[in-house]
């Protein structure tokens, strides 16, 4: 018989929390500073519910805040349910590389999610 009670009464469970007087950075942001080859090791994944402009997906990498794109939304829902990335994120195993898109004539930029081995 499955034990629906426990499956629902967890928290997110992620070990890392944000640094004292944290930022927000977006992706356009770190692809100016760092490029676009490097690989984000996610410490936790949110939903950022009071938005301007409804839910949007948030990351935690290296104590601060990223904003990602509003599409990821439902992907980053689901990936909050799934206890093995949990523990994956809380081990440093999981994170995001940036890529640039155009839509409308305009830049963009989003993720590819990326496993990370030890």
């Amino acid at each position: 018989m499955t034990k629906f009670a426990s499956k629902y009464n967890k928290g997110l469970g992620f070990t890392r929390k944000a640094v004292e007087n944290a930022i927000y950075t977006n992706l356009k942001e770190l692809v100016s500073k760092y490029g676009e080859k490097k690989t984000y090791v996610i410490q936790a994944l949110y939903i950022n519910t009071k938005g301007k402009y409804g839910d949007s997906p948030v990351a935690l990498v290296n104590g601060n805040f990223v904003n990602l794109p509003a599409h990821l939304t439902d992907t980053v829902k689901e990936m909050l349910k799934d206890e093995e990335l949990v523990s994956a994120i809380n081990e440093d195993m999981f994170g995001f590389t940036i890529y640039p898109y155009e839509k409308d004539g305009k830049q963009g930029y989003s993720v590819n999610w990326v496993d990370i081995p030890f």
